[in-house]
């Protein structure tokens, strides 16, 4: 019918001076908040009523890599240098 739903809220977006957003804008919005806060792409997918979690990530699986990346230079920082670079830890008997 090419009608725009309009939450009843937004009435008075216009003398806010807020943008008019598209629902489906919001939707992939919303998709990539989820992403950011590391919420498992199942879910996310579920939420979105995608039809697979294949879809999912095929729409967002440029923001999971970078998600994915930050996840991994995070879990890097808690991992003593010695052992990510294969260095035996030095036993106190034998420094």
């Amino acid at each position: 019918s090419g009608r725009r739903w309009h939450h009843p809220a937004s009435c008075d977006r216009p003398q806010r001076g807020l943008p008019e957003v598209p629902l489906h804008h919001m939707r992939h919005g919303a998709a990539s908040l989820h992403i950011q806060a590391g919420v498992d792409i199942a879910v996310i997918s579920k939420r979105l009523g995608h039809s697979g979690i294949s879809l999912t990530s095929d729409t967002y699986g440029h923001l999971i890599e970078t998600v994915d990346k930050t996840a991994a230079e995070a879990a890097a920082t808690v991992v003593p240098c010695r052992l990510r670079w294969g260095i035996k830890p030095r036993s106190p008997a034998n420094p």
